[in-house]
């Protein structure tokens, strides 16, 4: 696969992103991965990063099964927190919104795509004790078959 010149400075964002957002977190931790070309769902990678955002903000079980593999691993890596198969994970996202009824995610960016892989950034926001919080964040999202196997987020909160 050939990489964009565009899509190697997208790359770069990415981990310059993550260190700014984690401190502490370094390239070293970096993911390896190429950029440049749609995934393969059916539609473009802001529209997936928007439908499955949405999916999420609707709570919508069943929307979120037509995006998740069955054995999907989510990692909530600011959290320290690892999830693994389709039933784990959706009860991880039920307990996020038991826990913030208001939270509300959208896309601000995709950083990277390919037929394997979803970089998004995100903002995310929520109440806790009556204060409103928001959260910026990146989700990478490898695919197989326009289906996400693994999720991996990091994020900062804002106080």
């Amino acid at each position: 696969m050939k990489i964009q010149a565009g899509s190697r400075l997208r790359g770069l964002r990415i981990v310059a992103l993550l260190a700014a957002l984690l401190p502490g977190w370094s390239a070293a931790q970096a993911p390896a991965f190429e950029c440049g070309y749609a995934v393969e769902s059916g539609m473009d990678a802001r529209g997936f990063a928007d439908a499955y955002l949405s999916a999420r903000n609707e709570r919508d079980e069943l929307a979120l099964r037509s995006f998740l593999a069955k054995n999907i691993v989510y990692r909530d890596a600011t959290a320290g927190q690892t999830m693994e198969g389709i039933e784990a994970v959706l009860g991880y996202m039920q307990q996020q919104v038991r826990t913030h009824p208001d939270l509300r995610w959208n896309t601000t960016d995709v950083i990277c795509e390919n037929a394997s892989r979803l970089v998004i950034r995100w903002l995310s926001w929520r109440t806790v004790e009556g204060r409103k919080f928001e959260a910026e964040g990146v989700s990478i999202l490898n695919l197989v078959g326009g289906r996400i196997v693994t999720h991996t987020d990091f994020y900062q909160n804002s106080r």
